[in-house]
């Protein structure tokens, strides 16, 4: 199961936050949300707040590198930044 809701918190931004698991059933969803905000004009930052996720699949992890390259992941759970970002310094407590 996984949750998705986009904010604006300003004209330009929108923060996509993600909860639950991150799995190939799930990742569909996810990417149709992503990809709407890549293509859209006038292009939008897109922030991907992860702080909720609880579990993420091989295919996932795949497609959050990539998305790396044009959307700013916030609040990465400790568990996937060490896995998919070592080089990231530790999330500020």
């Amino acid at each position: 199961m996984i949750f998705i809701e986009e904010k604006y918190p300003t004209d330009n931004r929108v923060v996509i936050q993600v909860e639950g698991q991150l799995t190939h059933e799930t990742l569909p969803i996810l990417r149709e949300v992503c990809l709407k905000h890549q293509v859209s004009l006038p292009s939008v930052e897109v922030a991907l707040d992860l702080n909720g996720l609880t579990h993420i699949g091989r295919e996932a992890k795949v497609f959050l590198r990539e998305l790396r390259e044009w959307v700013l992941l916030v609040d990465l759970p400790e568990f996937l930044r060490l896995e998919l970002f070592p080089e990231l310094p530790p999330s500020p407590e």
